[in-house]
């Protein structure tokens, strides 16, 4: 599998702006829900991402922009896990159930 290599510059610049980063107060609580219910479920992001060695951290920030953490929601993009896809991509899965 290829790896990005990110220049010791970028990383530090991604640091910097990360570490920058603050919470609006009124946000706190919102941010600190998601934060739990994330830590909560690390067992199973590292059970999806360990195999693919995708960090369990990104699978939780894609699974929570896509599908607001809910496992009964489609990864990808939100949709039920009842039926088949409608938003992009639609028609998922295309075999079984």
């Amino acid at each position: 599998m290829a790896s990005i290599q990110l220049s010791e510059a970028l990383k530090q610049e991604y640091n910097r702006l990360f570490n920058s980063c603050i919470i609006d107060q009124s946000k706190e609580q919102s941010v600190e829900k998601i934060v739990t219910k994330i830590l909560n479920n690390k067992p199973r992001y590292k059970a999806a991402g360990d195999p693919l060695n995708i960090p369990w951290f990104f699978i939780a920030v894609i699974h929570n922009m896509e599908a607001s953490l809910n496992f009964k929601l489609h990864f990808h993009n939100g949709d039920p896990l009842t039926a088949r896809t409608i938003n992009v991509p639609a028609g998922r899965p295309k075999s079984g159930n």
